[in-house]
């Protein structure tokens, strides 16, 4: 990734609303809860439970996998199919993002969602007193990936399981990206190696094993899942010019620079109605 992002609470809060505001973006998203929270049998878990389940959603933005995961349980409660008080804490350590996902919850009458401001790296929660978590596309960005996972695995009940989602290629932004960068003339090479851009965090099976099993999670499986999206230009566009992982990039070439060589790659490379592929795994450790 690029050095010098701005992957911090701020940041974050900055690019919320047109986070939020991309349809497209967050139906591939969501898209990409429902393979993984079917992957885990959630719904299954919650119709089995015999006492209370606590939940636990870590850096989940604008609340794409909890409202999802929200009305499946308020689904299966109207059928009198959840026979245990439900807790699913929708957290972020971004507050616009927690209060985004506040927002649409109580919209939506998900009275058991609590969102709540949690910095995934060092959870306020107690140890073992989650029965269940997720991060779908949220830990994998962590700067330090190694204390979210700690982190997840203390606040779990043995017996509790983590999921997560991360990207691995081919992935639609990073082509579009790809090609926009082989039309921008490179600056000489004066980083030594260790400041190089890194590639995407845990976009392999070998890293994601080796740094859940690190944290002390077993039986770990993961799953590949992939789709073709429609993303519109002006939502990539809004994408680029608002994400503070790509913050760096905009600051080393200049914001209006970088979007119009995004828009020129978009109209010349990737012409709309524009579908392009995007890959992801679902991994799943549990704490024995």
């Amino acid at each position: 990734m690029e050095p010098g992002n701005n992957n911090t609470a701020e940041g974050w809060d900055a690019g919320a609303d047109s986070y939020a505001a991309s349809t497209h973006f967050g139906a591939m998203l969501e898209w990409y809860s429902v393979q993984a929270l079917e992957t885990l049998g959630i719904t299954s878990v919650v119709q089995k439970a015999t006492s209370p389940l606590t939940l636990l959603d870590i850096g989940g933005g604008p609340g794409t996998l909890s409202i999802y995961l929200g009305r499946q349980i308020k689904q299966l409660q109207s059928e009198n199919k959840v026979p245990v008080p439900i807790t699913l804490i929708a957290s972020d350590f971004a507050p616009k993002f927690v209060d985004i996902t506040a927002k649409r919850a109580a919209k939506e009458h998900l009275d058991f969602i609590t969102p709540k401001i949690l910095d995934g790296q060092a959870l306020e929660l107690d140890s073992e007193s989650v029965d269940y978590a997720f991060s779908a596309f949220g830990l994998f960005l962590f700067p330090d990936r190694a204390k979210g996972f700690s982190e997840a695995y203390r606040v779990l009940k043995p017996g509790g399981a983590l999921l997560i989602t991360s990207w691995t290629p081919p992935m639609a932004p990073m082509m579009v990206l790809g090609a926009t960068m082989k039309r921008l003339p490179q600056p000489p090479e004066t980083q030594p190696p260790a400041q190089k851009p890194a590639g995407m965090p845990l976009s392999t099976e070998e890293a994601i094993q080796e740094e859940m099993s690190a944290a002390g999670f077993k039986t770990i499986s993961i799953t590949k899942f992939g789709s073709n999206w429609l993303l519109p230009h002006s939502e990539f566009i809004a994408f680029v010019q608002t994400n503070p992982m790509l913050s760096g990039l905009r600051n080393r070439l200049g914001e209006d620079k970088l979007t119009a060589a995004v828009q020129s790659t978009l109209t010349e490379e990737f012409p709309e109605p524009c579908t392009l592929p995007a890959t992801a795994y679902v991994s799943i450790g549990w704490k024995l």
